[in-house]
């Protein structure tokens, strides 16, 4: 992938605001700004299988399949075979014999394991990049769109019940970026793990409630938001947190969750807020564990169920390809 195609992926996530932005190594870029503290991207192209990425990449190599049935690489004889196919015009009824390349649409669940894949491959080269950055995102582009969704849980639903979901929840990156579409609106970013991290708190508020309806316990504020940072500490161990006026934030990735003193929840963007401004969470939870069975009911409803916002996205648009 060359740096125009890497810039233009981070201009989609990060373009609305004004950064200075250079050219790197390990990672791709170095990202500066006013008042924000320097961080990195690595940037990584996604397709479903080799053969689409020779589909997309080499030129005209689609007509040259149809023309002359020569293909570039053994295997896409069985990925991408080409078949005899009738067109249908609509008006006229006229049906019209064509050759065409066949491809058939993968479920989320399917294409979802082989994104964590390349998560995972990429997980394994943090360590190599330069560690004067103090964060460094991860950007994921799916070129050919076969992540696209309607509702954004079509997409995390499969991340979150998959074994591999650690590998994005405790990722060495800050963030990690899926750039997809979402029907009827186009290009969007999704952070993978910001969204992850909002439906473990959706989950524990549910499965608390349960908890303190059976035990009749005191369900305080207070309580609700200590046990909530025992769970965050355990399931998302970098977790930060700030309480400002009586408002508990916690933050993971570039995504903080507030409950405000009126019991109210506001998610934010915290991708250019200084994480020196904010605290370990770790630290300062005077017991990490929950009570046994809070801990057994989490783990239950885990299992079966799952919850996420619904907006939880940068909307790109149908920018110029």
């Amino acid at each position: 992938m060359n740096k125009m195609t890497e810039r233009k992926m981070i201009d989609a996530v990060y373009g609305n605001h004004s950064l200075r932005i250079e050219g790197s190594e390990r990672p791709d870029f170095k990202c500066s700004g006013d008042g924000i503290e320097d961080f990195g991207i690595e940037v990584t192209e996604f397709f479903n299988t080799e053969s689409d990425a020779r589909l997309l990449k080499i030129p005209k190599y689609a007509v040259e399949l149809i023309k002359s049935g020569n293909y570039r690489h053994k295997d896409d004889i069985d990925e991408i075979p080409v078949k005899d196919v009738v067109y249908h015009v609509a008006a006229t009824g006229q049906k019209i014999p064509l050759k065409g390349i066949l491809r058939p649409v993968p479920t989320h669940s399917e294409v979802v394991q082989k994104c964590l894949a390349k998560i995972i491959e990429k997980n394994g080269k943090h360590t190599k990049y330069n560690k004067s950055f103090p964060a460094i995102d991860l950007i994921v582009g799916d070129t050919d769109s076969v992540m696209r969704f309607s509702a954004i849980q079509e997409l995390l639903e499969p991340i979150f019940f998959s074994p591999n979901a650690e590998e994005v929840i405790k990722s060495p990156y800050r963030e990690i970026y899926v750039i997809t579409r979402k029907n009827e609106i186009g290009k969007v970013g999704v952070p993978l793990r910001g969204n992850l991290f909002l439906s473990e708190t959706l989950l524990f508020t549910k499965v608390y409630q349960e908890y303190q309806d059976h035990t009749r316990g005191a369900n305080t504020v207070g309580e609700y938001l200590q046990s909530l940072a025992k769970h965050l500490v355990d399931r998302f161990p970098m977790t930060l947190y700030r309480i400002e006026n009586d408002d508990w934030s916690f933050m993971a990735g570039t995504t903080a969750w507030k409950f405000t003193y009126d019991q109210n929840i506001a998610i934010s963007d915290m991708t250019y807020v200084k994480a020196t401004e904010w605290s370990r969470l770790a630290p300062d939870v005077e017991e990490h564990e929950l009570p046994l069975l809070l801990a057994q009911m989490v783990d239950k409803e885990r299992k079966k169920a799952f919850a996420c916002y619904d907006k939880v996205y940068i909307p790109i648009g149908a920018e110029e390809e």
